[in-house]
């Protein structure tokens, strides 16, 4: 049996790659609460662990995405690795969310350059 995954979806992941992105976008760009981004995604009834959870593997894959951007795009600016790791990510996250047209587009792109997800352990 070969199964596909649709394009929004993350391997391993039980949530679409726009819903960890708009969580990261509320909490790195928007500085907001753990319980204030809650609110925003109540929809979702997630817990405080979900958004602790994404935000800890974003930061640590930083090294990993930076590779994979510079990869994807040459000559790009990225954050020096000995900044604070939450600005660094807010700026990732920026490049991410405006180098490219939609998140899945990323996604796939870092997927067939790097052989993984940019949200891999």
């Amino acid at each position: 049996t070969i199964s596909y995954l649709p394009s929004f979806c993350l391997p391993y992941f039980q949530y679409t790659i726009e819903t960890i992105l708009m969580a990261l976008c509320y909490i790195l760009d928007s500085n907001h609460s753990l319980r204030a981004c809650l609110k925003l995604l109540k929809n979702l009834g997630w817990a405080p662990a979900h958004l602790q959870f994404y935000l800890k593997r974003f930061l640590n894959n930083q090294n990993r995405i930076k590779v994979g951007l510079r990869q994807l795009i040459p000559g790009i600016s990225l954050p020096p690795d000995e900044q604070d790791k939450r600005k660094g990510a807010q700026k990732v996250l920026r490049i991410v969310t405006t180098g490219f047209p939609q998140i899945q587009t990323f996604q796939a792109r870092f997927h067939k350059q790097c052989g993984y997800s940019f949200m891999a352990p």
